[in-house]
C-alpha cells in the first residue's frame, strides 16, 4: 500500500531531453515538478539504490537541472542494498539496470526514467518514461485499498518496509490481546520494525480499550518484552475508554484495518487513509497532558505504561 519507486538518474540530466538548451531545460523542469508533486501527494518512498550511492551520483551530474538538490531533499528516500555484487553503476543505463535488478528482489511500483533511456529497456513492464506520466498504467491503476488474508505473511508483505522505515508506529486496536491466540504472530510485526542498535527516536505505541486493571494488564503485556529487547525497541501501551475502530498510524502511511492484526486467515480489506485523516486519527490517540483526554474526540486515557 505504501508506494515505492525507483527514479533513473537520467531524469535529472538536462542532456537526456530533446530540443535546444532552453527547451531541454524547460522540459526537464516541468517533468520533474510533475513527478515530485505525484510522489509527495502519494507519500511514496523512493529507492536510494546502492546504499545511497544513487543520490550522490545524481547530485554530482555535471548537467543536472539546477533544482535537483531541492527535489532530492524533498523526496522520502530509502537506502537499498546493491541488487547484485557488480561494480558501482556509472551511467544512466547502468543505474536503470540496477533498478530493474532491485525490483527482482523487492517489488517496485514503477521505475521512472527518461524517454531516451527507456528506449534501451523495452519489454520491462515496470519501466515508464517520465515524459509519458499522464498515460502511465501504474498511475492509472493505483488503488487505495487491498484485499488480503489475515495472516502474518500477508501482513509483512504489505507492511515490511513500512515498519522498518517508520519512525512512529501506532497499533490501534481496542481488542488487542498480547497473549491471545488470534494475536500470536504479532511479535513478528515488532521484529519487522527492528533496529540494529537502540534507537530512542523510534516510537512504538499500542492503543487498546480498557478492560482490565493496570496491574493485570502489565502482567499480560510482559510477553512482548523479550521481543522488544531483541528488536532494540521500547513501546508505550495506552488504555482508553471505549472505542471501536482499528488503525495502523505511522509517519509514512495510515491504514484503516477492519479486523486489526488477528491471524484467523479470513479475508479482509485494508484502506489507505488520506494524510489529513491520518493526522486527525493520530491526534485522536494523543492524550492531553493535563486532562488525559485525546486531542480529537472524547476518549479518556485510563492509564499507560512502557515496555520492556
Amino acid at each position: 500500500m505504501l508506494a515505492e519507486y525507483s527514479l533513473g538518474s537520467c531524469i535529472f540530466d538536462i542532456e537526456c531531453y530533446i530540443g535546444d538548451d532552453k527547451e531541454r531545460s524547460q522540459l526537464c523542469y516541468s517533468k520533474l515538478k510533475e513527478l515530485k508533486e505525484i510522489i509527495l501527494e502519494e507519500e511514496a518512498l523512493v529507492c536510494d539504490l546502492r546504499d545511497g550511492a544513487w543520490s550522490k551520483y545524481v547530485l554530482n551530474l555535471p548537467s543536472k537541472h539546477p533544482n535537483t538538490k531541492y527535489i532530492i531533499e524533498k523526496l522520502r528516500l530509502r537506502k537499498v542494498k546493491a541488487a547484485k555484487a557488480t561494480a558501482l553503476p556509472s551511467s544512466h543505463d547502468e543505474w536503470c539496470q540496477e533498478a530493474v535488478n532491485s525490483h527482482q528482489n523487492e517489488f517496485l511500483n514503477a521505475i521512472l526514467i527518461s524517454q531516451k533511456t527507456a528506449a534501451n529497456f523495452t519489454g520491462v513492464a515496470e519501466i515508464c518514461s517520465i515524459e509519458k506520466l499522464t498515460i502511465a498504467k501504474w498511475l492509472q491503476t493505483h488503488s487505495c485499498s487491498v484485499r488480503l488474508q489475515r495472516n502474518i505473511n500477508e501482513y509483512l508483505k504489505y507492511l515490511g518496509v513500512v515498519l522498518n522505515q517508520a519512525k512512529m508506529i501506532k497499533f490501534i486496536d481496542p481488542y488487542f490481546a498480547p497473549d491471545g491466540q488470534s494475536y500470536k504472530d504479532f511479535q513478528c510485526l515488532i521484529m519487522a520494525a527492528k533496529r540494529d542498535t537502540k534507537d530512542p527516536k523510534k516510537l512504538i505505541e499500542i492503543h487498546l480499550k480498557h478492560t482490565v486493571e493496570e496491574a493485570k494488564a502489565k502482567q499480560q503485556f510482559q510477553i512482548l518484552s523479550p521481543t522488544l529487547k531483541n528488536a532494540n525497541l521500547t513501546a508505550q501501551v495506552f488504555f482508553w475508554t471505549d472505542f471501536h475502530d482499528r488503525y495502523l498510524i505511522t509517519d509514512l502511511i495510515g491504514i484503516n484495518l477492519n479486523n486489526g492484526f488477528n491471524t484467523d486467515n479470513k479475508l479482509t480489506t485494508w484502506t489507505k487513509l488520506s494524510k489529513s485523516d491520518r493526522n486527525n486519527i493520530n491526534d485522536e490517540f494523543k492524550p492531553d497532558s493535563l486532562h488525559k483526554k485525546s486531542l480529537v474526540g472524547n476518549h479518556l486515557l485510563c492509564y499507560k505504561f512502557s515496555l520492556p
